[in-house]
């Protein structure tokens, strides 16, 4: 090859690469009778700039010439630095397209291209998720699903997604019931202070009363959801009390018990009547076992009239 271009560079005096290059120099006067050039001499293994170009089209001539490029080892350097700029080998490379979304706020190919790249499954089985067993709701997650594919998530994201959706629902399920139990608590606590001694005995007639309407357990706790527990206790013993005498329970005669409001209002009658102030006063048992019944009833413990 050397030669063959040596020869050429005798016939036209320059060589046309070199030209194109801006490497080469015109030839000498002895270069011509001898078929040798007296211009710098050709080195073993250097390579003719116009034989290395050879298959090139005139665009990629001019490419070359404009980059200054002189050989095939300075564009082997150039896209090895190329690479280096990249930072990555050319498959691993993306080219972002003009639009992820069209005017319907839908992916386009091009998006969902990048999207399934990135790791967004093509069919919802893919994302490997599944309705918890509490509280499944199969409908829900499919629906999710949708939209994860829809927008194009990726399978980590969509999981990540749901298992934050599945801590936050049981993280209020648990405050729910913590609140409900409290609140259950309280409203206890009140119906207690309200019905004091007669407890048991109205919470038997509200029993009977809830009996006497057919509510099961299922319909008590919704009522009670609405109305609150003391306020539906108070309801059902109304009601037990309206169709059946509250000193029989169960078959069985027991004395009547008062609510301490009831109690104490009839001690402060009797307060008042000299006649059973006198045989009170006078120790009569029937007197005292009355009085001392009612304050039982009243503050939950015996007291003596003052």
């Amino acid at each position: 090859m050397a030669e063959a271009g040596a020869a050429g560079a005798a016939g036209t005096g320059a060589s046309t690469s070199g030209t194109i290059a801006g490497t080469g120099a015109p030839a000498t006067p002895g270069s011509q009778g001898t078929g040798v050039s007296t211009g710098a001499p050709i080195t073993t293994g250097s390579i003719n700039p116009g034989a290395w170009m050879a298959g090139f089209n005139d665009d990629l001539k001019g490419y070359v010439g404009t980059k200054g490029f002189k050989g095939p080892a300075d564009l082997v350097d150039a896209y090895r630095n190329f690479e280096k700029l990249q930072g990555v080998p050319q498959d691993r490379i993306m080219k972002l397209p003009e639009r992820f979304y069209d005017d319907a706020n839908s992916l386009t190919p091009e998006g969902r291209a990048i999207f399934e790249r990135l790791g967004a499954p093509k069919d919802l089985k893919e994302y490997g998720i599944e309705a918890p067993k509490e509280n499944a709701d199969p409908k829900r997650l499919e629906g999710f699903l949708k939209t994860a594919q829809e927008l194009g998530l990726t399978k980590a994201q969509a999981q990540k997604l749901v298992a934050h959706d599945t801590e936050y629902f049981n993280q209020t399920v648990a405050s729910m019931k913590e609140a409900s139990a409290q609140k259950f608590k309280d409203s206890q606590a009140s119906l207690v202070k309200d019905w004091g001694a007669a407890l048991d005995q109205n919470t038997q007639i509200a029993r009977e009363g809830a009996k006497r309407m057919g509510h099961d357990a299922k319909t008590m706790d919704a009522l009670s959801t609405v109305l609150g527990h003391a306020e539906t206790m108070k309801l059902y013993h109304q009601l037990g009390s309206a169709v059946s005498e509250s000193t029989f329970i169960q078959g069985r005669q027991q004395a009547t018990k008062l609510e301490p409001v009831t109690a104490l209002a009839q001690i402060q009658a009797l307060k008042q009547d000299k006649a059973f102030a006198a045989k009170y006063a006078s120790g009569d048992s029937e007197a005292v076992a009355k009085m001392t019944r009612l304050h039982e009833m009243a503050y939950q413990g015996t007291m003596t009239l003052t």
